[in-house]
């Protein structure tokens, strides 16, 4: 019975992933264009007006404005900040991500002068679609290894 449920597992993985992904699609848009760069626009278009984001232990509905004034801080700590998704899944109105951003340390963030350090952290999100636009959110990523990467040697 176990047997029967990974090879169930592994054809619907095998189906969703059959295709390549869209350079388009809302999760590209959002990582690739919108905030690595920096294009407002490309957010409109990957994010319904508002969005209902898990992350940490929490669940918000925010307004497309507050997700972008949310993510200001890592964009200004690493000025150069470079998002690339590295993995994508989709099926039906879902769609997973495996996400990396490289990017210099060279601002204040949450208390850590900067350090001028490169770093790489990656995040894994599992999104909820309608009409071609991000609705739901979960992100989970790699803050440990964030503040890891930043402490002194």
């Amino acid at each position: 019975m176990h047997l029967g449920f990974l090879n169930l597992f592994a054809a619907a993985f095998l189906q969703a992933s059959a295709s390549a992904p869209s350079p388009s699609s809302p999760i590209r848009l959002l990582f690739e264009r919108a905030l690595t760069m920096r294009d407002t626009v490309a957010l409109t278009r990957a994010v319904d007006s508002s969005v209902i984001f898990h992350s940490r232990g929490r669940t918000d509905t925010l307004p497309r404005e507050a997700l972008w004034q949310l993510s200001q801080p890592i964009l200004t700590a690493f000025p150069d900040i470079r998002f690339v998704v590295e993995d994508e899944i989709r099926a039906g109105q879902k769609i997973a991500a495996r996400v990396t951003f490289t990017g210099t340390h060279r601002g204040p963030w949450q208390g850590v002068q900067p350090t001028g350090r490169v770093v790489r952290v990656s995040e894994m999100f599992i999104c909820r679609l309608r009409k071609e636009r991000l609705v739901e959110c979960w992100q989970e990523w790699d803050e440990y290894g964030l503040r890891e990467q930043l402490r002194a040697p």
